[in-house]
């Protein structure tokens, strides 16, 4: 698929990030609902929905000695992905397990092992599922949070 300019909008009625203030929030914790990406491409003046994210939900809860609660995240929603020769709005569902250990007080590290739906006459089987991974840390302090991390889908 050709190269093309964009300008992307993106419009979050109602969330929780995972990198919002830690006061009055469970550390790890991240709500998103009603979430659109819309791109505007610039060469033909062409408006298009990206993406709109009906529900994401992410609990990193922090393994220790004593207790070994397990991290999760789950989305579904509508996506532009991509079929070999066009782009096509597809809906999936995404969702994965794994742990989180603290590394410090206000730090985490995560890995998640990932699985991906998404459906479409458009794709070779009509659908595609695909495994991945999400590992990164997170630091969240009164001052500012910050996240830092891969995300990779097989396919």
């Amino acid at each position: 698929m050709a190269h093309r300019e964009f300008t992307q909008l993106t419009f979050r009625p109602a969330y929780h990030d995972i990198l919002d203030p830690p006061a009055g929030y469970r550390s790890g914790a991240q709500l998103q609902f009603l979430r659109l990406d819309a791109r505007y491409y610039t060469d033909n003046d062409e408006l298009q929905l990206e993406q709109l994210t009906a529900v994401e939900i992410r609990s990193l809860s922090p393994r220790n000695a004593f207790f070994s609660p397990l991290s999760w995240q789950v989305g579904f929603g509508g996506r532009r992905t991509d079929t070999g020769n066009k782009r096509v709005l597809a809906p999936y569902l995404e969702g994965g397990a794994g742990g989180s250990w603290s590394l410090g007080q206000q730090t985490q590290a995560f890995a998640i092992a990932t699985a991906d739906l998404e459906i479409d006459d458009d794709l070779s089987r009509g659908y595609d599922a695909a495994p991945g991974a999400d590992i990164g840390l997170l630091h969240q302090n009164n001052r500012f949070s910050l996240a830092a991390g891969a995300k990779t889908k097989a396919g």
